[in-house]
C-alpha cells in the first residue's frame, strides 16, 4: 500500500460568452503501481516566481526550487548541460525491425545516441507474434540490443521495456529480458484480456497465472511492474482520446508514444499531520500555484527526440502523481483492505484531480487556448 501511485493528468474546456478556451495543458487520470517505460520507428510570459532560490543558476533552477518550496517535486533528469525529463516513451515493431536490417540499424545508431547522452527510455513492444514466435522473437531482440549496443561500446542494460500481458507468459518474459539485457525496467500492460473473468478454462488460466506472478514477484528488485488504463484523455470533450501505448520513464505512467511530459510528484505526507489530517487550506492553493509555475518550465526544456519537441510545443502535459497514500491510511491505523480507506483515499483523489482542473481552466483564461487546439 506505502508503494502504491496514483497518476491523475488534467485537461479542460471552458465556455465563456460562447467562446471556446481549451485549456493550455493536460493533465491525466490514472491508477498504477510502476515505474519506467517505452519509441517509434517511422522510417524511420514572463517568468515571475516568487521564493526563489537567489542562488539559482537559471530560470528552469528557479521554477524547480518553487515547486519544491510549495511541497512538490519535480522529476528531473539531466543530460550534460541540459535539463529534460520523463525519457522517451518508445514504441517497436518487433517482428518488422528484426525482418529488416535498414530498420534494425536505424533503432540501433538511434538507441546508441539515446543511451550515450543517458536519456531514459523504455522500448513499448509490440508485433511480437504469438506463441513460440513470440518468445523467438524476444530473445532475438534482446541480444541484438546488447550485441548493438556493445558494438558502440554502450550497456543496454538501463533500458526498459514493457508489453501487453496476453503476448507472452510473463515470467518468459522476466526471465529473457533480464538473463540478456540484465535487470532493467520491466512493466506490462494489464489489457482488457488481463482485466476480464473469462469463461474459457485455458484464457482463465493463463490469466490467474499472469496475477500470480506478479504477486509473488513484487518486492523482487528486477519485479515487473503492472501498468493500467490504455487511454489519456484530456477533460476538454474537444479534443480526443489517446491511445497510450508506452510508459514514461523516470515517472512510470502509462502514455502515448513519443510524447512529452513534465513529472511532477506530489508526496501527501508534506500535506497532512501525524495523525493522517489532510492540510486542504495548505495543499490546494499550491496546487493551483504548481501548474501555473509548471506551464512555465516547459518553455526551458530540452527534449531529445523530434516528435517529443513537435509534442511539447502543442500540448505542454503535466503529469502529477500522488504518493504517499498509503502511509496516510497507515497514520490513521485503518485498515487497507477496508472498502472504507479505499473510498477515503478515493476522495482525496478526486479532490486534487478537480482542483487540478480548476488551475488548468484558469490558466487556460489567461494563457490561451492549448497550441494543438488552435491548430485543429
Amino acid at each position: 500500500m506505502n508503494n502504491a501511485k496514483l497518476y491523475k493528468v488534467p485537461g479542460f474546456c471552458q465556455r465563456n460568452g460562447g467562446a471556446v478556451a481549451a485549456q493550455s495543458r493536460k493533465v491525466q487520470g490514472r491508477t498504477i503501481m510502476l515505474q519506467n517505460a517505452g519509441l517509434v520507428i517511422r522510417g524511420h510570459d514572463e517568468i515571475t516566481v516568487d521564493g526563489t532560490s537567489p542562488e539559482a543558476a537559471d530560470p528552469c533552477d528557479a521554477l524547480f526550487h518553487a515547486l519544491r518550496q510549495l511541497g512538490f517535486e519535480p522529476q528531473t533528469h539531466y543530460c550534460g548541460n541540459q535539463i529534460t525529463t520523463a525519457g522517451i516513451p518508445y514504441l517497436l515493431p518487433v517482428m518488422r525491425v528484426l525482418s529488416s536490417p535498414s530498420d534494425s540499424g536505424r533503432l540501433l545508431r538511434a538507441l546508441s545516441d539515446l543511451v550515450r547522452q543517458q536519456v531514459p527510455l523504455t522500448l513499448a513492444l509490440t508485433d511480437l507474434g504469438s506463441g513460440d514466435i513470440a518468445l523467438q522473437s524476444m530473445q532475438t531482440l534482446c541480444e541484438s540490443l546488447r550485441s548493438g549496443l556493445s558494438g558502440y561500446g554502450l550497456s543496454a542494460e538501463g533500458i526498459g521495456l514493457c508489453l501487453h500481458s496476453h503476448q507472452m507468459p510473463l515470467q518468459a518474459f522476466s526471465v529473457i529480458a533480464n538473463s540478456v539485457l540484465g535487470n532493467g525496467p520491466r512493466y506490462v500492460f494489464l489489457d482488457s484480456l488481463q482485466m476480464t473473468r473469462h469463461c474459457n478454462p485455458t484464457v482463465q488460466a493463463e490469466t490467474d497465472a499472469n496475477w500470480s506472478f506478479l504477486w509473488r514477484q513484487r518486492k523482487s528488485p528486477a519485479a515487473v511492474l503492472p501498468a493500467y488504463g490504455g487511454m489519456v484523455r484530456s477533460a476538454c470533450p474537444l479534443l480526443s482520446e489517446e491511445v497510450a501505448a508506452s510508459v514514461l520513464p523516470v515517472a512510470g505512467v502509462q502514455v502515448p508514444a513519443s510524447t512529452a511530459w513534465l513529472p511532477i510528484e506530489i508526496p501527501l505526507t508534506n500535506f497532512t499531520d501525524s495523525a493522517g489530517h489532510m492540510d486542504w487550506l495548505q495543499l490546494l492553493p499550491a496546487l493551483t500555484e504548481a501548474v501555473r509555475i509548471a506551464e512555465q518550465v516547459h518553455d526551458h526544456l530540452a527534449w531529445s527526440f523530434p516528435r517529443q519537441q513537435a509534442d511539447a510545443h502543442l500540448h505542454r502535459r503535466l503529469a502529477f502523481s500522488l504518493t504517499g497514500l498509503g502511509d496516510l491510511v497507515l497514520r490513521r491505523a485503518w485498515c487497507p483492505a477496508n472498502i472504507d480507506s479505499l473510498d477515503w483515499l478515493s476522495g482525496i483523489v478526486q479532490r486534487i484531480r478537480r482542483e487540478l482542473y480548476a488551475a488548468s481552466a484558469l490558466l487556460t483564461q489567461k494563457t490561451g487556448p492549448l497550441p494543438a487546439f488552435a491548430r485543429a
